[in-house]
């Protein structure tokens, strides 16, 4: 009887720990103030390279993953509310220049947030951050609430993927590459008439 509980207990086990390990991503619905994108928590805690490397590989539904990029409260009260309220890594760093934060990942890539201060771009420092205790340069999210903590990459956090429609993420959206393909052959039409024109 011991040993069926305990096959048992680990199979409830190994079920969570699977289960755990991602969620199932989440619209944010435009009709409630959101931005059409799709989040994805991977509860498995990673460094904060490997975070933004993993997130990369993601995709879903035709839209590529990138780390999550939070570009204002409502977005981040969204995951809050919606995905963890727990600690977890985004795309935020200011590797490349000490105290100039920007975007690393996804259509915001290269943006910065906070040069030595405030910008005119959202930012949610706890009070006192970014202070750059130990050579920190990753953004960690949800330190305190919905606020943030620059942290050393090697610390182990759950991480957000986040999901953009594709002209947000460097694709063509369809309805435009149509309209380029029948500008194309309306071009092309157009100079062979006026060729059979000159022609005759």
């Amino acid at each position: 009887m011991s040993r069926i509980r305990a096959a048992l207990a680990a199979g409830i086990a190994a079920a969570a720990l699977a289960g755990g390990a991602s969620a199932a991503p989440v619209l944010w619905d435009t009709s409630d103030g959101g931005n059409g994108h799709y989040y994805e928590l991977v509860a498995t805690g990673v460094t904060w390279d490997a975070a933004l490397a993993a997130a990369e590989t993601y995709s879903f539904m035709g839209m590529d993953g990138y780390l999550v990029t939070l570009t204002s409260a409502a977005e981040s009260t969204f995951i809050y509310n919606n995905l963890t309220t727990g600690s977890y890594w985004a795309a935020g760093s200011d590797r490349d220049q000490e105290g100039v934060w920007k975007w690393v990942a996804g259509p915001e890539l290269g943006l910065v947030f906070w040069n030595n201060g405030p910008t005119a771009e959202y930012s949610a420092w706890n009070p006192g951050e970014p202070n750059n205790v130990g050579d920190e340069d990753a953004l960690w999210a949800n330190w305190s609430g919905i606020n943030w903590n620059d942290s050393g990459f090697g610390y182990s956090l759950a991480y957000v993927v986040e999901y953009g429609p594709a002209q947000e993420t460097g694709g063509v959206p369809e309805p435009a590459t149509w309209a380029l393909m029948i500008l194309g052959f309306g071009a092309a039409g157009s100079a062979l008439r006026r060729r059979k024109a000159v022609t005759a």
